[in-house]
């Protein structure tokens, strides 16, 4: 179970590994299981704003996360 603000490891289209922050659990996208995060800087900026993070403009697939 994956849990608002909880660090991820996401594995991107070419490979690469990416530490983000959760901002939903896995659910349903339109064909497949998605996970919606943001930068590890978004989510602390909005964390001394005292605003919702900015989500990254599209969602990451469920099996991309690796913790």
């Amino acid at each position: 179970m994956i849990e608002r603000g909880e660090r991820l490891v996401l594995v991107d289209a070419f490979g690469e590994k990416r530490v983000k922050r959760a901002l939903s659990p896995v659910t349903e996208g339109r064909d497949f299981p998605i996970v919606w995060a943001c930068d590890e800087s978004e989510w602390e900026q909005a964390q001394r704003d005292k605003r919702d993070p900015d989500p990254d403009p599209f969602p990451w697939p469920a099996n991309a996360v690796h913790r």
